[in-house]
C-alpha cells in the first residue's frame, strides 16, 4: 500500500498509481515489445512502476539502470521460492528487466495451470503538492 503522499528535503509530493495510463497484456509473442514501448514513452513525473501479475506486486525503478524490488520469498535471482527473502535486483539495461519480468509472470503460470497470463503495469506519478 503506498502512501497517499511523502516529504522529501521539506517539500511535500503526492504520490498515485496512475491507472488511467496503465498496461494490461497477456502473455504472448508481443509481450516484450509492448513492454518496451510502454516502459520508454514515460513521461518526468514518473518515478517508476508496479508491476502485477495473479495478485503479487513488485516495484520497478528506472535510474542509470533499472531495479527491481520483490518484497516476496526469493532466492537471489529473483525467483519465487518457499524459504526465501525479499530481493532487490539490478538490471543494466531495459531488455534484460523485460526479459525478468516475461520470465517471471511465465513461471508463476507454468506452476500453477489456474493462473492467469495477463501483466499489468501501472505507472508512479509523483507531482508536488502547491
Amino acid at each position: 500500500i503506498m502512501p497517499p503522499s511523502m516529504i522529501f528535503r521539506g517539500v511535500e509530493y503526492f504520490i498515485d498509481k496512475d491507472i488511467n495510463r496503465s498496461l494490461q497484456i497477456l502473455l504472448d509473442n508481443n509481450s516484450e515489445l509492448s513492454l518496451q514501448r510502454f516502459i520508454t514513452s514515460n513521461n518526468q513525473n514518473i518515478i517508476g512502476y508496479l508491476f502485477c501479475h495473479n495478485g503479487k506486486m513488485i516495484s520497478i525503478l528506472p535510474r542509470e539502470s533499472y531495479h527491481v524490488m520483490d518484497s516476496h520469498s526469493c532466492n537471489s535471482v529473483g525467483q519465487t521460492v518457499p524459504n526465501g527473502k525479499a530481493t532487490l535486483l539490478q538490471f543494466s539495461c531495459l531488455e534484460k528487466l523485460i526479459k525478468f519480468i516475461i520470465n517471471k509472470a511465465r513461471s508463476s503460470c507454468e506452476e500453477n495451470a489456474l493462473l492467469q497470463s495477463q501483466i499489468d503495469l501501472y505507472p508512479i506519478m509523483v507531482t508536488k503538492v502547491y
